[in-house]
């Protein structure tokens, strides 16, 4: 036993020995292989690198994916296309960093015996600006980014009715980033598919349909009864339709009332009870303005309070449908110390413009002036003349008249004559000294107009603006007659003069002749076209003036005379038609 055991400790002592002789004799000559140069066969990004030196390789990759990393980079999904700029994703190729990494390999014989038969690939190594990337990530999800519509119900008389709800949508930004990592030092198509999400509502289409069939049409089972202090006054099944709605709030369906539309139609009933505050205004004393004291209301204090009180009682039933309508005094939105404290002391600037009789103008421009007359400016605020006055129809007082339509032609539409409303409004905000925000003349000269100084508003297309630039309040009067409006402006002046400096018509250019023998035909008097300037000088003392200049550019307009179409074959001018505008002011 003692020998067998002497002579396996030989053995093993000679396998060792032999093992540890040949490892050395394999590894001399494997590391003498591998040197300091990339392994043979390397690439990185299909750049061949192998068997270069560490600074040669550096080179080489900075040279070979440069020019892909200016290469746009398309992006696609839900139907839209973007070209990305590469240099603004914030990426960055570390070459250097790269080349190391495939060096380090070369501490792993097997990996150096692996790369002397065959080499390898090896990954390129980015660096990132992460503000840059955010930055184009968070566009792309501005532009990909959908919220899921949630669905809604309102009433068809009293018939509750949903809408369908929209499954939104969501840029996946961890996935993009990855895939824009990638495809960054690509070769050839650098066109890519977002990943994008869906994001459902909370609340389904089939959802929505069952709890209008149950809860919302429940809700229209009993008036809701209102107590205002000796009276109770029901909200019919008909008023709370006009006025309660179910929209999706914290992932449910709740009901919505419209506090101020329900008192407005229970104001009939509540009258007894309701006394509503007086804002405070101005009246013009000696031609100056006077502060109109305010009066507090009485009755119904908060409408929000009352939709919520609403709101509670329609998913009740019985007695539970009967509420208590908090009652107390109801302030004014203007009270007399806020008046007071917009300082409108004195007359900023007034202008009357007359006009020749005529039944739609005394109706148009009678109508316009009165929306304008009572307008209160804060400082800072804008008056907007389409706004005031309101789209020119028969509902809001308005009747047909002649308009300069395409090409300086008159042609008939609702307002006709609102644009002599516009000029004296625009005027008086002009010699107050007021900031012109928008304005534009008629395409045509109208001999009643001052050239140069007129406005025109086109429903839609063209409105006339100003800012109330001061430091104080502005208030808007207006008279008007058969022939003649006025628009007077008052708050505090801010310049001791205005005037307008007018320079000659330039450009002038003559107008042709027609006949029209369409049914519609407007007759006109030939205008000719011509530019002028005209200069805004504000003066204040002891400083230097403040000059505005504004161009004006009119088109010449046809002299139209009206035929029967078998009266005449149309001698028309030969001259070259007048070049239509694309719209039409009010005459």
């Amino acid at each position: 036993m003692h020998d067998e055991s002497y002579l396996l400790k030989r053995k093993i002592a000679r396998i060792t020995v032999l093992g540890a002789f040949w490892v050395c004799a394999m590894a001399v000559p494997v590391f003498a292989l591998g040197s300091d140069r990339v392994p043979a066969g390397t690439t990185v990004s299909g750049v061949d690198i192998g068997g270069l030196a560490p600074d040669e390789a550096v080179q080489v990759l900075n040279a070979a994916l440069t020019s892909r990393d200016s290469a746009p980079i398309t992006v696609k999904a839900l139907g839209k296309t973007i070209k990305l700029d590469p240099a603004e994703l914030g990426f960055g190729i570390d070459a250097q960093a790269t080349v190391d990494s495939v060096r380090a390999h070369r501490m792993n014989p097997f990996d150096i015996i692996g790369s002397r038969f065959g080499g390898d690939s090896a990954t390129v190594f980015l660096t990132t600006d992460p503000s840059k990337l955010a930055d184009q990530v968070d566009m792309l999800a501005s532009r990909f980014d959908q919220d899921p519509v949630e669905p809604e119900i309102t009433y068809t008389g009293t018939t509750p009715v949903s809408t369908t709800p929209v499954v939104g949508t969501a840029l996946d930004r961890q996935a993009t980033v990855d895939l824009l990592a990638r495809t960054y030092l690509q070769d050839g198509d650098r066109t890519l598919d977002l990943p994008v999400t869906q994001k459902p509502p909370s609340v389904s289409a089939e959802q929505a349909k069952e709890f209008a069939t149950t809860t919302a049409a429940a809700a229209l089972s009993a008036p809701v009864e209102l107590r205002a202090g000796k009276l109770t006054v029901p909200a019919t099944p008909a008023d709370l339709a006009q006025t309660l709605s179910y929209e999706v709030r914290d992932g449910q369906l709740k009901a919505t009332v419209d506090g101020t539309k329900l008192h407005q139609l229970l104001a009939p009933a509540l009258h007894a009870v309701d006394t509503p505050a007086v804002d405070a205004s101005w009246k013009i004393v000696n031609d100056a303005p006077v502060v109109t004291p305010s009066q507090d209301g009485s009755g119904v204090t908060d409408d929000a309070v009352l939709g919520s009180l609403v709101e509670s009682a329609v998913s009740k039933s019985g007695s539970e449908r009967a509420v208590d309508v908090p009652l107390g005094p109801t302030a004014p939105k203007l009270t007399t110390e806020a008046a007071t404290n917009l300082g409108i002391t004195e007359k900023m600037g007034s202008y009357t413009q007359k006009f020749p009789y005529a039944a739609y103008r005394k109706q148009n421009i009678g109508q316009a002036a009165k929306k304008v007359d009572g307008t209160l400016l804060t400082p800072g605020a804008v008056f907007s003349m389409n706004d005031t006055v309101g789209e020119r129809t028969k509902a809001n007082g308005y009747t047909q008249g002649p308009i300069v339509g395409e090409g300086g032609k008159l042609v008939m539409d609702m307002g006709g004559g609102v644009s002599t409303a516009t000029t004296a409004t625009y005027l008086a905000a002009f010699y107050a000294g007021l900031e012109s925000v928008e304005r534009g003349a008629h395409t045509i000269w109208i001999s009643r107009y001052t050239p140069g100084l007129e406005a025109t508003v086109a429903w839609g297309q063209l409105d006339m603006k100003f800012r109330n630039n001061t430091s104080n309040g502005v208030f808007i009067t207006t008279k008007s007659s058969d022939t003649m409006v006025k628009v007077t402006i008052w708050g505090k002046r801010q310049y001791d003069s205005v005037k307008a400096v007018s320079g000659p018509r330039e450009n002038i250019r003559a107008f042709t002749s027609e006949t029209d023998t369409n049914s519609d035909c407007v007759p006109q008097e030939g205008v000719p076209g011509f530019d002028i300037l005209v200069t805004r000088v504000l003066s204040k003392a002891g400083q230097d003036d403040i000059k505005e200049p504004i161009t004006t550019h009119y088109i010449p307009a046809a002299k139209v005379q009206c035929a029967p179409a078998s009266s005449t074959s149309a001698s028309h001018s030969s001259s070259a038609k007048p070049t239509p505008t694309p719209s039409s002011s009010s005459h």
